[in-house]
């Protein structure tokens, strides 16, 4: 009688001690989720630059300038441990025509999502999250 009180009682604690670290592993990631860079996305789309009509014109705000070429940050998602996860990576752009919004680049390489803002400094490889509809507020 006493052995099966004492199984009953270990396997609840047991239960508590798995339900406690599942909780505990669901706070924590979205903790972290909270703590990543927060990004504004936009994508390459036809437009006009200083009166001239381009095929792929992107905000001059996702553009980063290292010496005398360009770049931008594209986010790519990829599976997750949990979810999926968005990586960020430098791409090179060619800048056809530039004024104070808009930039003209000389082709969409495909299904870009490129960075216009970011809460904070990003770097090749980093995981972020997207602002939504609210932008960064």
């Amino acid at each position: 009688m006493r052995v099966k009180i004492r199984k009953k009682i270990i396997r609840c604690i047991s239960l508590i001690l798995l339900l406690f670290l599942i909780i505990c592993t669901v706070i924590a990631t979205r903790n972290q989720r909270m703590q990543l860079p927060r990004v504004v996305i936009t994508v390459p789309q036809a437009g006009r630059v200083n009166g001239q009509e381009y095929d792929w014109v992107i905000p001059v705000s996702a553009l980063h300038q290292e010496g005398d070429s360009w770049y931008g940050y594209d986010v790519d998602t990829v599976d997750g441990l949990f979810e999926e996860e968005q990586i960020v990576h430098d791409i090179r752009f060619i800048v056809l025509d530039m004024d104070e919004s808009y930039a003209a680049v000389k082709k969409k390489p495909f299904d870009l999502n490129i960075i216009t803002d970011s809460s904070q400094p990003l770097e090749d490889g980093m995981r972020v999250t997207e602002a939504g509809a609210g932008g960064l507020q």
